[in-house]
């Protein structure tokens, strides 16, 4: 769980600092409104991905009692 946690908050801190840096690059409001729409996309799409994979790994196996 950790490692999940540990995952999240790295996605997170990319996909600030690539919306940090499209907006420092971007003089076109325009432009930069779209590109950090994108950008929130990616993050929900590794949100998405993460909290799936987390729920996945609690869910019981085959477990032979």
């Amino acid at each position: 769980m950790y490692f999940l946690n540990y995952h999240l908050s790295e996605s997170l801190k990319s996909c600030l600092t690539l919306i940090h840096l499209e907006k420092v690059a971007s003089r076109d409001n325009n432009l930069r409104d779209k590109t950090c729409k994108h950008s929130f996309s990616i993050l929900r799409t590794w949100i998405h991905k993460d909290m799936k994979m987390q729920k996945s790994s609690f869910e019981p196996r085959d477990m032979n009692f």
